[in-house]
């Protein structure tokens, strides 16, 4: 290797021109030349018609600082792969030869990253240098640090008007899928809110916390004065988890749209609330600001640093950071590295990943977010009766007004209304008046019930394509009538490798559910398996939920369905725990359902079908509304029947006990797993009708399922469960089950392995 190209794509950012006198510098020390390729991929598409390139020689790299953001090499938004010349990835061989051209160095976020996995799978020789100031690659990118910083002076220095003025001010800044520049900004500048991606905003939850702070800040200041802050990523979604786009935008040469706007849209929300409250004129007039028909709520603006966050300096962290990234990517080229992405330089080592890997999606830690926020809390106590927090919480008040006025007439000791992000404060008043605050888990609404961490390919109909691909259209009958059937699979991470839980069972009830639809699927079992399997290795999971799907496509409208395509897919994507990350030892609160599932004769239970989880939804949401984690139905009968989405079990002077298969359950692998180990163990189980109120008197209860494993319940309607944390007998259950997944030791032959 004698000559590099380096080129540098997607948004800019601080420490871009670090990464290209990074690798100028160590192109010198190896006696080898590099090249600019200039304006990205369009510029690498059209190398070919250029008549000379710029050398990175000593004299060119003292023409520009490393310290200035941006890039001395120019950017350009351009998916190679989405170009429609069939021979284009041999017009960019071409040129590349024609400027005797050995390798390139690519710094750049997800999408660039996509298309450097692109080019050196076509037998372009490629090395990644992470860059993304949203840092929602795998790795630290170069950028990150950098906009943080200004974003965070720019949040701290708006405080002095929003006081000035009594404003609200929301400051909208980068992060369409992941929260990582607004959360860690909006911490270092003592934000009073931080709206990201991963969290889903209830708006009622945010106003209560804005109107208590507000407020009580211009109350107590001698002249009146007070601000609240709002930072707020650009991808917010609602409480439902919709992103918040404009329709009518089109989309980008990555397939994304236009988003609407998450500032202003934060702003009418909260403007919406402040109008609707009669208790925010009496606090305009109380203050003094109120002025009839001109000022009688406060003023609410909106902030958009944009482009100001990319520009001017990095920081020094991203400086040092682009050196040795640029320097290690020229020294993984020399060593014949291709296709990956530089993760860290320690000494003179350098540590990479495989570039398909590092741009998957990282999203924020939300165990992070909770530390962040709990110390937070305890460090602005003596200062502000409630802390900064991050809006999770569904739970609902009977008035924010109410529930203020309640709080103002209270104990003057410092308190926390909303302090943990995993938590909902349940408000309760003593005979004394005085507020009584209950923090419980919110584990029903963890991000992994609520977004998916994406992956790289889906398996649909033989074929594995990228997952922004993988679409179905909008008549198809499916969307109609709910005509498809699925399974939910995981993988586990063992001792032993990965491996794949009661594969051969999964698919084998798949089948059964489409015999008993009526759906004739165009793969045999073994093909079925081997595509799971595929779909597996193409994302490079270690651990992963898999979700085969069958469905109806077009065709056809109406009851009939004959005429309709018959489609089947298999997307996998990371997911964690399902009710929470902490639940499979603290338990779970749930409610009995106030729906019934299915009649027998009805819609058949045990088919694992599309329509017949419109009845699971039910259950889910009325449970989710009255801030439990799940609903346990009843038959048609009244006797206990499932979950939502899991089986029960409930123990009785060390009996266990379950419904039968016949009151319409889903009759679950996991449910059978646990009978298995359960008689092993020597306890004894019946699958017996249970009345309602055995559930109160159980002394332990727990659910199964793929996704809730083993997960203890320690209150059912409010009534205690034993002591309302996991039992022996569900521990012993739980340690023998989760035992075989992490070891890979499986005298059971439930594994298969990859």
């Amino acid at each position: 290797m004698k000559k590099i190209g380096i080129l540098t794509s997607g948004g800019d950012c601080g420490g871009l021109n670090a990464v290209l006198k990074g690798a100028a510098l160590m192109a010198q020390a190896k006696e080898l030349e590099l090249f600019i390729i200039p304006n990205g991929y369009a510029g690498l598409y059209n190398l070919i018609d250029q008549d000379h390139i710029v050398r990175l020689d000593q004299q060119r790299l003292d023409r520009f600082d490393a310290t200035f953001a941006g890039s001395e090499a120019g950017h350009s938004r351009v998916k190679v792969k989405a170009i429609s010349n069939p021979e284009k990835y041999n017009r960019i061989k071409a040129g590349m030869k024609k400027f005797e051209l050995d390798g390139l160095v690519i710094s750049g976020g997800d999408d660039s990253g996509s298309v450097m996995v692109d080019l050196n799978q076509n037998g372009i020789q490629c090395i990644h240098a992470p860059k993304t100031m949203d840092l929602d690659l795998q790795t630290y990118s170069v950028g990150g640090d950098s906009t943080i910083n200004r974003i965070a002076e720019f949040v701290h220095d708006l405080k002095t008007t929003g006081k000035t003025h009594n404003r609200v001010l929301v400051t909208e800044v980068f992060g369409r899928y992941a929260g990582h520049t607004a959360f860690r900004s909006g911490v270092a500048a003592e934000a009073d809110c931080i709206l990201i991606p991963e969290i889903p905003t209830d708006w009622d939850v945010v106003y209560d916390h804005l109107a208590e702070r507000f407020t009580r800040r211009i109350r107590q200041n001698d002249v009146h004065s007070g601000t609240y802050t709002i930072v707020v990523a650009e991808g917010l979604k609602n409480a439902d988890g919709s992103d918040i786009v404009d329709e009518g935008a089109g989309i980008d040469a990555f397939g994304h749209k236009k988003l609407a706007g998450a500032g202003k849209f934060t702003c009418q929300e909260i403007q919406k609330r402040m109008k609707a409250d009669p208790a925010m004129p009496l606090f305009m007039k109380e203050t003094g600001m109120f002025v009839e028909g001109i000022y009688e709520i406060p003023e609410v603006r909106e902030i958009h640093p944009g482009h100001l966050v990319r520009c001017g300096s990095s920081s020094a962290y991203d400086t040092n950071f682009g050196f040795e990234a640029g320097a290690a990517a020229v020294l993984l080229l020399l060593d014949g590295k291709t296709g990956v992405t530089v993760s860290k330089v320690k000494g003179r080592k350098v540590e990479y990943i495989a570039s398909e890997k590092a741009i998957v999606q990282r999203h924020v830690d939300l165990e992070q977010v909770s530390c962040t926020n709990r110390s937070a809390s305890a460090l602005a106590a003596n200062r502000f009766p409630t802390s900064r927090f991050f809006v999770k919480s569904t739970a609902s008040t009977k008035g924010s007004t109410e529930l203020r006025d309640r709080i103002n007439h209270t104990s003057k000791k410092p308190r926390t209304l909303l302090r943990g992000f995993l938590s909902s404060a349940v408000f309760q008043i003593t005979k004394n008046n005085t507020i009584f605050i209950r923090l419980q888990p919110k584990s029903h609404n963890t991000p992994m019930s609520l977004t998916m961490n994406k992956s790289l390919k889906i398996w649909m109909n033989g074929e594995l394509i990228d997952w922004n691909d993988a679409k179905i259209h909008i008549l198809s009958h499916v969307v109609h009538y709910g005509s498809s059937i699925f399974e939910g699979i995981r993988c586990y991470e063992t001792a032993k490798g990965s491996a794949i839980l009661f594969l051969d069972e999964h698919i084998r009830r798949l089948r059964d559910s489409a015999k008993i639809y009526r759906i004739e699927i165009p793969y045999s079992e073994k093909e079925l398996k081997e595509a799971v399997i595929s779909t597996i290795q193409a994302n490079s999971h270690k651990s992963c939920y898999v979700r085969p799907l069958v469905y109806r496509g077009q065709g056809a409208l109406g009851v009939n369905p004959h005429r309709a395509s018959i489609e089947v897919a298999i997307a996998t994507w990371e997911w964690g725990t399902y009710l929470g990350e902490d639940v499979l030892e603290t338990g779970v609160d749930v409610r009995v359902s106030s729906w019934n599932r299915l009649a027998p004769n009805t819609l058949p239970s045990w088919a694992k079908a599309g329509g017949n989880y419109l009845n699971s939804q039910l259950i889910k949401m009325e449970a989710l509304t009255d801030d439990y984690a799940e609903g346990i139905a009843l038959d048609v009968n009244g006797y206990v029947s499932e979950g939502s989405g899991e089986n029960i079990f409930i123990i009785r002077d060390n009996v266990i006990h379950t419904p039968m298969s016949a009151q319409s359950i889903l009759p679950g692998f996991t449910r059978g797993a646990v009978m298995h180990i359960a008689r092993e163990l020597g306890y004894e189980v019946k699958e017996t009708m249970i009345p309602r109120e055995a559930l109160y008197v159980a002394d332990e209860v727990f659910l199964t399922g793929t996704a809730a494993e083993i997960t203890p319940v320690r209150s059912i309607d409010k009534y205690p469960i034993g002591n309302e944390k996991r039992g022996p007998v569900t521990e012993a259950l739980q340690h023998q089950y989760l035992n075989i997944l992490q070891t890979g030791e499986d005298p059971y032959s439930w594994l298969t392995f990859i």
